[in-house]
């Protein structure tokens, strides 16, 4: 499901695993996902708990 995907790109962002952000972005961009959605709630939500 993409919601578990983009929860796991959030948590791969955080530990600075950019290989596996980039393999798991693509998967969902496969899957027909949003950009938008990966952009807010996995990769910038993931930044915001960095800071």
């Amino acid at each position: 499901m993409a919601v578990e995907i983009i929860n796991e790109i959030s948590g791969f962002l955080q530990k600075g695993r950019a290989k596996n952000v980039k393999k798991l972005v693509e998967e969902v961009l496969a899957q027909g996902s949003d950009p938008k959605e990966i952009l807010n709630e996995g990769l910038l939500a993931g930044m915001k708990i960095m800071v």
